[in-house]
C-alpha cells in the first residue's frame, strides 16, 4: 500500500450511501479542487466514506477529515503516472480493484462492511459514473449530533415513521450543532422510559440516531434518522438557559 494523503472538507449535503462530495487539494495534481453545485469549474471530489459508515446522513457539510489514496491494484489498471501494480493478493480474494476503495457487492452489512470473506469488492463508481479514488479517514461509528433543550410541548405521535411513539418538542440550548441552539426539535421515545410522563417544563438530552421506520407501509429496509429522547431531569423547570430575540 503506497497512499496519497489529503485534506478533505464535506461541501455537499450527504445524500449517497457509499461516498460524499467533498473539497480538497489533489496532491496527484497540485490543485485545489473546489466544488458548486452545478459549476463544471468546481466539481469536487467524490471521496469514499469508510467500510461501516457508508450510509447517507453520517456526514455534515463543512466537516474536514483527512483522505487516502490506496495503490493496490491489478495489470489493468494504471494510474496517473503510468505505473502498472502487481496484485499482491491471492486470485481466490475477490480485491482488485486498482486505485479504488470498492464497494460490496450482492450483500454485505449495513454500513457497507463485508459479511463474510466471500463477499466481492469492486470497483466504486459516484453519480457521474467517474471512478472514486479518494477514501475518508474517519474512525467514528457515525458522525451524529446531541442536544438538550426544554420540553415545551409533548404528544403521541400518529401515522409516520413514529407512528405510536411519545414525542416531545424541544427549545434547543445545548447542541453539537450551534446553529440549533434557539429552534424548536422533535425528539421521540423508544425506550418507552423517558417521555413516558408529561414532561413539559423538563430538561431533555436527545442523540441522533438510525433506526427501523414503524410506518406500516414501508419495508424494515428504510432506515430513518431521527432525536431519539435519552435521558430527562428528575424535577421540571431545572435549566438555566436565555432567550434571545
Amino acid at each position: 500500500m503506497s497512499p496519497f494523503c489529503a485534506m478533505m472538507q464535506v461541501a455537499a449535503e450527504d445524500i449517497y450511501d457509499e461516498y460524499v462530495i467533498c473539497r480538497g487539494f489533489d496532491t496527484r495534481i497540485l490543485r485545489f479542487i473546489d466544488y458548486a453545485e452545478g459549476d463544471s469549474n468546481k466539481p469536487g471530489i467524490s471521496v469514499a466514506k469508510p467500510f461501516g459508515n457508508r450510509v447517507a446522513g453520517r456526514y455534515r457539510v463543512a466537516e474536514v477529515y483527512p483522505a487516502l489514496l490506496p495503490t493496490q491494484g491489478n495489470a489493468g489498471f494504471q494510474d496517473f503516472r503510468e505505473v502498472v501494480y502487481v496484485p499482491p493478493s491471492p486470485i481466490a480474494v475477490q480485491w482488485r480493484l486498482g486505485q479504488n476503495p470498492g464497494v460490496v457487492t450482492g450483500g454485505g452489512l449495513e454500513g457497507g462492511q463485508p459479511e463474510e470473506l466471500t463477499d466481492e469488492i469492486e470497483i466504486l463508481y459516484d453519480h457521474n459514473n467517474k471512478v472514486i479514488n479518494w477514501l475518508l479517514i474517519d474512525s467514528s461509528a457515525q458522525s451524529l449530533g446531541s442536544l438538550s433543550g426544554v420540553a415545551t410541548a409533548v404528544g403521541t405521535q400518529s401515522g409516520g415513521d413514529h407512528d405510536g411513539l411519545e414525542y416531545a418538542d424541544l427549545f434547543v440550548f445545548e447542541a453539537s450543532d450551534p446553529g440549533m441552539i434557539g429552534t424548536t426539535e422533535r425528539v421521540w421515545d423508544r425506550k418507552g422510559c423517558i417521555l413516558d410522563i408529561d414532561v413539559t417544563g423538563y430538561t431533555v438530552w436527545a442523540k441522533q440516531l438510525w433506526t427501523i421506520s414503524l410506518d406500516p407501509e414501508k419495508t424494515c429496509d428504510d432506515l430513518v434518522k431521527y432525536w431519539s429522547a435519552d435521558d430527562r431531569c428528575c424535577d421540571p423547570d431545572t435549566a438555566v438557559y436565555r432567550e434571545c430575540e
